[in-house]
């Protein structure tokens, strides 16, 4: 079985670097010995991921090979396709990014070579330009099987497409991220968690109008200000980056402001780039956790299951609050969640309330969300795209 993977791979996150394990995983346990084609923007830097996380593929995924290829050039695409079984667009959002034309032409070249076609793990949204909903709407239609990652996406998807007076007759289905996937597997694992004092914290550059202030500088002084508060409850503060590539913004550099803003002696950056496995281990080791991007509030959510919430996506209808809903955990985050969006909005307020969040209840999952999501997948997989 040969696959080809595409999406936003080039500029990963350890979000997105999840998902592929994630994806590896479903099609180890599906289709046994496989090889994956992995598209990427800039095969470099996939190549240094993918090598980090190496020992984690083996783990979840000892049957599959992964060969990189330049998504970026039209010519390898087609071939990449044409030697493929199935092209499969893997995790990430369906939203206003020119990088979405790629996805269409693959999959409409995909259904012209007679090739199955899938969406396995994405989000739809924000997408508010008519031009990239049209795009989304022709992706939808030349996808065999589409699994999203949570309702609101699944509705999002139904409503962009009877804009277009469009009906999608293709199986649309939701359900876990498979982010998750890798997860459960670390919990399984003999790793043995360290317990510490020590408060991680997740944060991202984010542009100024999606604050409640026009001032960057306001917005920035203010998560300072929320560090050097906390500070003071914990031994050390990690500000902790999930991206660490300079295209797409890496958090680092975003990071080190903070630190020199909160001119705090036991407030760190964590520099040298984590693995996923490196990742997952320094949230279960924490006392508690903050976190912003929204694969940072899903490993920390499941893996620590004692920290706090900044939401920077829409209210009630961006992907932090949909994972949240998904996952039964809305009431249990009520006093420990806030939305930039929010008039009410505030940040030393914020820091107040969740001052004492490692002696906070831990949230509590069905313990079965992992292994049942790999089987989920792998059902349908094996349904529609036989």
């Amino acid at each position: 079985m040969n696959i080809c993977i595409i999406g936003w791979y080039g500029s990963e996150t350890l979000g997105d670097r999840s998902i592929l394990l994630g994806l590896s995983r479903i099609f180890n346990e599906t289709y046994g010995k496989c090889k994956i084609f992995l598209g990427s923007f800039n095969a470099f830097y996939s190549e240094r991921c993918l090598e980090e996380d190496k020992v984690f593929f083996e783990i979840l995924a000892p049957m599959v090979e992964i060969e990189l290829f330049n998504s970026r050039v039209k010519n390898t695409l087609k071939w990449i396709i044409e030697k493929s079984d199935m092209i499969v667009m893997g995790g990430g959002p369906i939203m206003d990014l020119q990088e979405l034309l790629m996805i269409r032409f693959a999959f409409e070249y995909a259904k012209r070579k007679n090739k199955k076609t899938a969406l396995l793990g994405c989000g739809v949204g924000p997408i508010f330009d008519n031009f990239y909903k049209k795009i989304a709407v022709d992706i939808f239609q030349h996808s065999d099987l589409s699994i999203l990652r949570d309702p609101i996406s699944v509705s999002t998807a139904n409503v962009i497409a009877r804009d277009f007076k469009c009906n999608l007759q293709i199986p649309l289905f939701h359900l876990h991220d498979p982010a998750i996937i890798p997860i459960g597997v670390f919990l399984e694992s003999n790793y043995k968690a360290v317990p510490n004092n020590n408060l991680i914290i997740n944060l991202r550059d984010y542009p100024a109008a999606a604050f409640k202030t026009s001032k960057k500088s306001d917005i920035d002084k203010e998560f300072a200000e929320m560090i050097k508060r906390l500070s003071a409850g914990f031994n050390e503060i990690s500000l902790v980056p999930n991206h660490t590539f300079f295209y797409g913004n890496d958090d680092r550099v975003y990071l080190s402001t903070l630190k020199q803003l909160a001119n705090c002696l036991n407030v760190n950056v964590i520099q040298k780039p984590l693995s996923v496995l490196d990742l997952f281990a320094l949230i279960s080791n924490a006392a508690a956790c903050i976190g912003m991007r929204y694969h940072a509030i899903m490993f920390q959510t499941l893996i620590n299951g004692r920290n706090a919430i900044i939401d920077y996506t829409l209210p009630k209808h961006g992907k932090t609050y949909s994972f949240l809903e998904y996952i039964n955990g809305v009431p249990h985050y009520k006093d420990c969640y806030s939305n930039m969006h929010d008039t009410n909005f505030d940040l030393i307020e914020f820091s107040d309330k969740v001052k004492n969040i490692s002696e906070k209840e831990k949230f509590c999952y069905e313990p079965n969300i992992f292994t049942d999501t790999t089987l989920q997948y792998s059902t349908c997989l094996k349904k529609y795209l036989a």
